[in-house]
């Protein structure tokens, strides 16, 4: 059975890296592609969400697909290879281009609200790898994430890293940008490659904390600790995902110009940028201070109050600057 699973893995894999491919050769080659669903495919795939962090999207499926179909078809022929290890980094990759390409379909559906029938049948083929990657573990994929708990922490760690960084500068560069009173494209565009190594960070946090739960599925839940870190990566989560589908698209008409009679949905608009970058900073560095080395001597409630408490602070202070930033264009006759 197992080996049926490895098997639908190379076959899947194989596809995704022809499909990757022939995209790529036909965005050289700046041809039409044609979309069996009747969509526009070509709105999709030279859209401003067809590279992530200056990557081409079709660059990134090639070498994903590319190292799935090698790894496993190393696994399927030679028999001197260390399983778990191979197994473990194989996992780790397949979950987290399954989350890419989660990320992506919402993109699709929600931001550019078009459909490529070659992106979604990407994304059913990175799904179906990633299923029949967990399958063919079979029951040994427990004890593989067991013995990588130093592992998984340690990428848990580099994630809040990544997560810390990437949110400060990005919060650094925004008030930056509002020295003039006026999100540019430039600046916009800047600001987004920070939110997507944001969304990296996040799907690897995501990953981490999940193979330590079911690594140890019996206690995780009997950890204060652990559930606060699950309750604040849910808002990081949900916090970024409001940036990305609503704030990030409003960035480019998030200026504050001449007209002062701007509508309250503007304005609104403006508030909540500033809000959620307060609510993201303070979610990453409070998961920081979870998984510090220092021991917090409290229950659930207590951190789960602590941490909303800290994030109405945040809030609080992030309308204030939003005010005095206004009034200062106001008074400079803005």
């Amino acid at each position: 059975m197992l080996e049926i699973f490895r098997f639908i893995i190379i076959i899947a894999s194989l596809a995704g890296f022809l499909l990757s491919f022939y995209i790529f050769r036909k965005k050289r080659r700046q041809e039409q592609m044609t979309c069996p669903i009747g969509s526009d495919c070509n709105a999709v795939i030279n859209s401003e969400y067809s590279r992530f962090l200056g990557i081409p999207l079709e660059t990134i499926g090639i070498f994903y697909y590319g190292l799935i179909l090698l790894g496993y078809s190393a696994i399927s022929t030679a028999n001197t290879l260390s399983f778990p290890t191979i197994l473990f980094l194989l996992i780790t990759i397949s979950t987290l281009a399954f989350l890419f390409s989660a990320y992506l379909t919402i993109i699709q559906g929600v931001v550019l609200r078009e459909w490529c029938s070659w992106c979604l049948f990407s994304a059913f083929l990175s799904t179906l790898i990633w299923s029949a990657s967990l399958a063919s573990s079979g029951s040994d994929f427990v004890a593989i994430l067991k013995q990588n708990e130093g592992v998984l922490f340690f990428i848990h760690l580099i994630a809040i890293a990544l997560g810390i960084g990437a949110t400060t500068i990005a919060d650094i560069f925004f008030l930056r940008f509002l020295k003039d009173f006026k999100i540019s494209i430039e600046e916009a565009n800047i600001l987004k490659i920070f939110n997507q190594i944001v969304w990296f960070a996040i799907g690897i946090s995501s990953f981490a904390i999940l193979g330590l739960y079911l690594g140890n599925i019996n206690i995780a839940f009997q950890s204060p600790q652990f559930i606060a870190e699950v309750f604040i990566l849910t808002i990081i989560i949900l916090n970024s995902t409001y940036l990305t589908l609503v704030v990030s698209p409003r960035m480019i008409r998030l200026s504050f110009n001449n007209e002062r009679y701007e509508s309250r949905a503007q304005d609104k608009a403006k508030k909540m940028a500033f809000a959620s970058g307060a609510v993201s900073l303070c979610s990453w560095y409070s998961l920081l201070a979870l998984v510090s080395p220092f021991s917090i001597n409290l229950d659930i409630h207590r951190i789960i109050i602590s941490f909303v408490g800290l994030v109405i602070i945040s809030v609080a202070v992030s309308q204030v600057v939003h005010n005095h930033i206004e009034s200062k264009a106001k008074s400079l006759g803005y």
